[in-house]
């Protein structure tokens, strides 16, 4: 009888990997450490990222709240990617809400749809399958955007919330043209980490949003690349540029250290810390009076702190003194971005 089974065309080649491997015990080095690599690389284990040493941590000089609002420039960034859940409402409630607090908004979008009908903003297309977590897809759109410079550039998706009052308070005392990045600078280890210490990792957190200096993205943004086994995440590799650069990462904190930048909505932070209200009291702080940023918030929720914050008003508060930009600076960019040439350097508009 015949036999039934065929060896696949390649097996041959198969077969002589699989013997090389088991002679050379370099070879063998080599593939355990291209296997880790590449695992630690496709895979973020949750559960064990947490905050970044103290020294990274700066404390932010609190600013009472009826003290005047600075009103240097800030260019805010939102992409918008195309599998958001119903991107057009992202891009309004966006457009509505706290986006009117900066001097210029510039949307980008991989979406044609999303281009298409909010076309009346300054909405960017950008043609490509990637979004804000691949640093390709990040560098390029800052670079793009940065072409008029400008003192800071505020950088999010479509789930940033912004109290971009609280925003210009922190950066007030910061210098603009010295290389800054302020963010949620996180530290995470993965599975393998107790046999290679060396794969922990650091990134800064693109979900609660990210503020450059005007200096940090004319060294690092439009200087740093990536080599073949540097990061490919955003996260990665920003903290990756900026300590290769010299870039100074800010983590902003209030005097009582609580965080004034956020990955996660307003509504998991308060679980979080009452996780029932028969436990007793615990650690009754969510998070900062001057908090900046919340990410992973829908559109709907959006509009909520939208009206809740500048709206209603409490016995005894006077509330959220909103800021009105008194400067702002005309759309200047194109309406697709593809294949955009590095922007020149030049003065940073106050």
């Amino acid at each position: 009888m015949g036999n039934r089974y065929h060896a696949l065309p390649d097996s041959r080649s198969v077969r002589s990997f699989s013997k090389l491997l088991r002679r050379s015990p370099l070879i063998q080095i080599v593939f355990g450490v291209l296997v880790g690599y590449s695992l630690t690389c496709s895979f973020r284990w949750e559960e064990s990222v947490h905050d970044v040493a103290d020294k990274i941590l700066t404390v932010v000089k609190s600013h009472n709240d009826s003290s005047p609002i600075p009103d240097f420039f800030l260019r805010c960034i939102v992409m918008i990617e195309r599998k958001a859940q119903k991107p057009t409402s992202f891009a309004d409630a966006l457009h509505d809400g706290w986006t009117k607090r900066c001097n210029e908004t510039i949307f980008y979008t991989n979406s044609k749809n999303v281009a298409k009908v909010v076309k009346d903003y300054n909405v960017v297309l950008i043609d490509s399958p990637l979004g804000p977590f691949h640093w390709q897809f990040y560098k390029a759109v800052v670079d793009h955007a940065a072409k008029t410079p400008v003192s800071w550039t505020l950088v999010g998706d479509e789930m940033l919330f912004v109290m971009v009052e609280n925003l210009r308070k922190s950066l007030v005392d910061m210098e603009p043209s010295k290389p800054i990045v302020v963010g949620r600078i996180m530290e995470s280890s993965s599975m393998f980490s107790t046999f290679f210490p060396l794969i922990n990792w650091r990134s800064v957190s693109v979900e609660a949003g990210i503020v450059f200096s005007n200096g940090a993205i004319n060294s690092m943004i439009r200087d740093c690349s990536t080599g073949f086994l540097d990061p490919r995440s955003t996260g990665r590799a920003l903290f990756s540029c900026a300590q290769s650069m010299g870039v100074q990462l800010v983590d902003p904190v209030d005097e009582d250290g609580a965080h004034l930048f956020h990955d996660r909505n307003m509504k998991s932070l308060i679980g979080k810390k009452y996780p029932d209200r028969h436990e007793g009291h615990g650690d009754r702080s969510c998070c900062s009076e001057h908090a900046a940023t919340f990410g992973g918030m829908s559109y709907k929720e959006q509009r909520v702190a939208e009206y809740a914050n500048y709206h209603v008003r409490v016995m005894g508060n006077e509330g959220i003194n909103e800021f009105t930009p008194t400067t702002t600076l005309k759309p200047t960019t194109k309406s697709t971005a593809k294949n955009v040439e590095p922007p020149k350097n030049g003065t940073a508009k106050g």
